[in-house]
This record gives structure tokens, C-alpha cells and sequence, in this order.
């Protein structure tokens, strides 16, 4: 902690709304991730009374309580896309004091630290579930610089995170491109035979280092450690011993797709070792290229198969992905695969710029706080 700044009790900088829905307005009922970002409740709430939801109103807060079986993550967000909304009525609703001379923005910063996750974790309690409340919230320490500098610091936070979300609309639209390239290939099916992928794939599963060995700082003697939860997003990987025996190794040029929890995600463009939720993929032809395995992977003749596996309570593709089929041209995907290799680069550059510069934003969150 920046011991140049006051340090205040941010329970004397908050006070909790708990305005309640009352009118039943119709306004967006919104869940939040453990990526510290309201998103679209997927609750069934029909036949519901959503009198007693919670109202939350721009530039407010609101979080979860219980940490447990939560990514050791706390799911806090702050409203920022919509005028209102409404949440679950189990959710804290806060906001900051008028007049406080603290930034919401600020704070959402702070919440977003690995060490705020550790410990709101720790501090964690319950028998059942373990769950953080309102009171270990205002107990906590916070670094408060004047006004003016909480808004520098919030500013140069934002200019590198609007490049990481025009890296990720170009990923987006590049996988967009991709995929219609691959919906031609099967639409133009003449004189193709149907293959399983494990006939000209194979799959390599990870390995487990056991959570006692996560380690959370990058050093010259560890290597990232690739999980489902972060195989093609911004959430931070945990790090592990490079001294670890098993482990699964991988490369920039490598392709991981994820078996287990969210089946079929798709990985490249990193470097470390990977979780036994997690598959490396590689070609047993020679003409098989990377851009073709992701090509494959991410098609919708794929990718609506394993939507079909959703919605148990832990998804096991192992056995369901290879036995998967698509139409095989040997000639056709010669043909392709210049067109597929050039995109896939283009995502492989992509994802590698979208890692360092999700790299500098966590320096700008650690160098502030920490």
C-alpha cells in the first residue's frame, strides 16, 4: 500500500442504498461476474415478483457475498453502462457518500486487485458457504489520494483498457471471417467423406500441479498456468513452479480447447502449462495446419454440437469432442488452408498484443496500490 497516501476506513466513504423495486419498473435485470462486470441475469424469473429486487443506479455498486466455489474471486461491479438496473435481492447495494472525495472509479480499481480477491477470501466466513458482508466491506483499508490524482490514475487505466477492447472487436471480426471461410468449405461438400476428428486430430489432457503450489507473482522461475476459466480471456492466470514435474507444456503456436466447465473454448498466442480441464490439439497430418485445427474448432458445425452438452452440472466433453464429424476434403482443405493460416496468425499477433496489454493494466492496478 502507497504509504505517501492517507489511509481511511472505507466504511466512513459508503453507505448502502437497498432501494427496493417497489414500482416494478421495467429496467434490465443484471447478475455480476468474477470479473467485476454486471452482466445479463440468466435466472428463470418468470411467474417472479421482482418487488424485492434491489435497484442499483449508475455509478453505484453492488456484490455478492458468498466467495465460495467463486474462482477465489468476489463479484463486485459498479454500474456504468446503464442508467439502472435491477439484482438479485441477495446482493449489497452501496454507493459513495456525496461529497466524499472518493472516485467510483477509483475504487472499482482497487476492487479489481488480486489482493482484494485474497483478501475478501480470507476474511471469508460461514460454515456452509463462506461469504464477505457489509461489515468486513466498510472495515476495509483504502489508499486515498487527492481527487484530482484518483481521476489521472483512473484515466491512463482506461486508455490502455478501450486499446484492449479494440483488439478484442478485431479478434471478434476476425473470427467472424473465419468462420464464414469454413461455412463455404462445408456448403461447397461435393465428393467429401465424413470424419471423426480423433481420425486426423490428436488430443494431449493437462495436468494438475495441485492448488498449493498456485502461485500468484510472475518471476523468472515460474510459468503461467493455464485453467478453463482463463484459456481466451483477461483474467489473470495463476503461475506455478517451473521445478513442478508432469507438467503439460505449450507454445504460442499451440492449441488448447477446453474439455471440461465451458467445453470448447479455444487458446493460442501463450506460453506456460495447462490444466487437465484443458486439451492441446495437434494435427496427425502433415497438411493440417494450425489455422485449420482452429478453423475446425471454432465452426459452427462444432461449436452447436457441444452447445448441445450444456447445462449439466459439470460438463465432460473428453469422450464427446473427438467423436465429433465434419465433412473431409482432403483437396478442398489444401486448398483453404493458406486463407486459414493467415487468419490465425492474424489472431495469434492479436491475442499476443491483448496480453501485454492487459500485462500494463495490472501494472498500473499493482503500481498504485501495492
Amino acid at each position: 500500500m502507497k504509504s505517501i497516501y492517507k489511509v481511511v476506513k472505507l466504511g466512513d466513504y459508503l453507505e448502502e442504498t437497498n432501494e427496493r423495486n417497489t414500482n416494478l419498473e421495467n429496467i434490465p435485470l443484471l447478475g455480476i461476474s468474477n470479473e467485476k462486470k454486471f452482466i445479463p441475469s440468466i435466472a428463470n424469473i418468470v411467474g417472479t415478483d421482482l418487488s424485492s429486487y434491489k435497484i442499483v443506479n449508475k455509478n453505484q455498486f453492488a456484490y455478492i457475498t458468498v466467495t465460495s466455489r467463486n474462482g477465489d474471486k468476489i463479484s463486485v461491479a459498479l454500474l456504468s453502462d446503464y442508467e439502472k438496473c435491477i439484482v438479485s435481492s441477495s446482493y449489497i447495494t452501496f454507493k459513495i457518500k456525496d461529497g466524499a472525495g472518493l472516485d467510483p472509479q477509483y475504487l472499482l480499481l482497487w476492487f479489481k486487485r488480486n489482493e482484494f480477491d485474497r483478501y475478501t477470501r480470507f476474511k471469508s466466513h460461514g460454515s456452509t458457504r463462506e461469504t464477505f458482508d457489509w461489515d468486513d466491506m466498510c472495515n476495509i483499508d483504502l489508499p486515498l489520494p487527492p481527487i484530482e490524482e484518483q481521476i489521472k490514475i483512473v484515466e491512463q487505466y482506461n486508455i490502455i483498457n478501450k486499446n484492449i477492447e479494440i483488439k478484442q472487436v478485431i479478434n471478434d471480426n476476425l473470427y467472424e471471417i473465419l468462420d464464414l471461410q469454413f461455412a463455404k468449405y462445408i456448403n461447397d461438400a461435393n465428393n467429401y467423406e465424413d470424419k471423426f476428428l480423433i481420425d486426423f486430430l490428436n488430443f494431449e489432457k493437462g495436468t494438475e500441479p495441485g492448488s498449493e503450489n498456485y502461485l500468484e507473482n510472475k518471476s523468472v522461475d515460474t510459468i503461467p498456468f493455464i485453467r478453463v476459466q482463463n484459456i481466451n480471456s483477461n483474467i489473470t492466470p495463476k503461475y506455478v513452479s517451473k521445478k513442478i514435474k508432469k507438467l503439460k507444456l505449450f507454445n504460442e503456436n499451440d492449441i488448447l480447447v477446453s474439455f471440461d466447465g465451458t467445453i470448447g473454448k479455444i487458446g493460442f498466442g501463450i506460453n506456460g502449462c495447462y490444466s487437465s480441464g484443458l486439451q492441446r490439439v495437434t494435427s496427425k497430418l502433415n497438411f493440417i495446419s494450425s489455422g485449420i485445427i482452429v478453423a475446425i474448432m471454432h465452426s459452427n458445425i462444432i461449436q452447436d454440437e457441444l452447445s448441445k452438452s450444456q447445462g449439466t452440472t459439470i460438463n465432460h466433453a473428453s469422450k464427446k469432442i473427438p467423436e465429433l464429424k465434419i465433412p473431409f476434403n482432403v483437396d478442398k482443405l489444401k486448398e483453404l488452408s493458406p486463407i486459414f493460416d493467415n487468419i490465425f496468425q492474424k489472431l495469434k499477433t492479436n491475442t499476443m498484443l491483448l496480453a501485454k496489454l492487459q500485462e500494463i493494466s495490472n501494472q498500473i492496478i499493482n503500481s498504485t496500490f501495492d
